[in-house]
């Protein structure tokens, strides 16, 4: 019966996250900048995606033909040793934004030598719509993660309303909903990816497949695939879901003493989420 009641909530979750995106996205068609969805910082990162689909190359010069006040034109200044447009944006999202986007070219060039009048910009709302949406789902899988992560060590109770409050109760809310276009959200569900990933090894250290998870995770975060303070804000919330369901499963525990975390050796008890883990597992 508990089981059951867990799964609708968890039904009921998904389906109301994905009703606040919808109407999100249809107002900011309906009034946002241009009815464009990749407009400000994630118009950059956009640019990444459909130079290397469309022109197969990391010369903006067309995308940036394409912004009609969607974002800033500061950005878009020339680098001199190369004669190119910048993008001073880390090139991370536009790579994992690229299944769907290549998905959705493919489709329209099959519906091209049907005689259908489409164009390939990338900047129409045939491309950009799905595309939108597979950010939406990357950035809700990595809440489905951080659930089944909490619920490694504590009742599945407490690490869903956990969940459910770093999702609907924190400013990562704004990103999931509104902004998806941006990295946040993303870069939220690879720093979730990449803790749980260090928790298996922890749990599994002879499992090598863990290892090999965690170091490509530790080096896409690291080398400035995706920003660095995006990381460590994602982190910051996962820490703060921890210590959520940490509380939940012991009210009036407060943990009055300094560890040091075992990862970072900082000497506060939040440190780090992998060692937050560690110690609930006890």
């Amino acid at each position: 019966m508990l089981v059951s009641s867990q799964k609708r909530l968890m039904t009921l979750t998904v389906a109301v996250a994905f009703a606040l995106f919808a109407a999100a996205t249809f107002a900011k068609l309906s009034v946002g900048k241009g009815k464009a969805l990749f407009v400000s910082d994630g118009f950059y990162y956009y640019s990444y995606t459909v130079s290397l689909v469309l022109d197969r190359d990391l010369d903006f010069s067309n995308q940036y033909r394409f912004n009609k006040e969607w974002a800033s034109s500061i950005y878009a200044y020339i680098v001199s040793k190369t004669g190119r447009p910048a993008n001073q944006y880390g090139i991370g999202f536009g790579l994992l934004l690229l299944p769907a986007f290549a998905s959705v070219h493919l489709g329209v060039l099959m519906a091209k030598t049907i005689g259908l009048p489409l164009t390939t910009a990338g900047y129409e709302l045939y491309y950009e719509l799905p595309t939108y949406l597979w950010s939406f789902l990357l950035g809700l899988l990595g809440m489905g993660l951080l659930y089944r992560l909490l619920a490694e060590v504590f009742d599945q109770r407490h690490a869903f309303w956990a969940t459910v409050g770093i999702l609907f109760g924190t400013a990562l809310s704004n990103y999931a909903f509104l902004h998806a276009n941006m990295s946040h959200w993303v870069s939220a569900a690879c720093a979730t990816a990449y803790l749980y990933s260090v928790f298996q090894v922890y749990r599994r250290p002879e499992d090598w497949r863990w290892w090999l998870v965690s170091g490509i995770g530790f080096g896409d975060g690291s080398d400035g695939a995706l920003p660095k303070r995006r990381f460590r804000d994602a982190d910051s919330r996962l820490v703060m879901a921890t210590n959520s369901a940490r509380a939940m499963a012991n009210p009036g525990s407060g943990d009055r003493h300094s560890h040091r975390c075992h990862c970072c050796r900082l000497p506060a008890p939040n440190a780090c989420l992998a060692s937050g883990l560690r110690r609930a597992s006890h």
